[in-house]
């Protein structure tokens, strides 16, 4: 799948976050690794908020405002966050994980224990499609 990315800039971690907003469409439990620090920290961030709203909260309840309390509109990619947020509220808080792994790690990496080589041939396989 692609398509030409709309917003006001183009990056590495928009890219990202406009897959992980792909992703979070299938409906099935799903483990998602990033070599993007940026977005799998945020991403894991608003899970422990939904736990957090869940756990104290009506499971029904939809919360009206983002957790950061600042408009989408005036976050960086906030409309791809304002995405991911509305996914994690419809899906469940448990039904995503999100892992960091070293991108463009090299052979030498995996044998110093920096890195699998599962996720090193799988960083690899989604830097060739990307």
């Amino acid at each position: 799948m692609w398509a030409k990315l709309t917003g006001l800039r183009a990056s590495s971690s928009r890219a990202e976050l406009a897959a992980l907003v792909i992703a979070m469409i299938i409906p099935k439990a799903l483990l998602i690794a990033s070599d993007s620090k940026a977005v799998v920290t945020k991403f894991n961030d608003l899970y422990k908020i939904a736990k957090l709203w869940h756990e104290h909260t009506d499971p029904d309840w939809w919360p009206r405002s983002n957790p950061y309390k600042k408009p989408w509109d005036l976050q960086p990619d906030g409309d791809l966050w304002k995405m991911v947020w509305e996914d994690i509220l419809v899906r469940g808080y448990d039904k995503a994980n999100m892992n960091w792994v070293k991108g463009h790690a090299t052979w030498q990496q995996v044998r110093e224990g920096v890195t699998t080589e599962r996720d090193k041939l799988a960083n690899d396989k989604a830097d060739d499609y990307a």
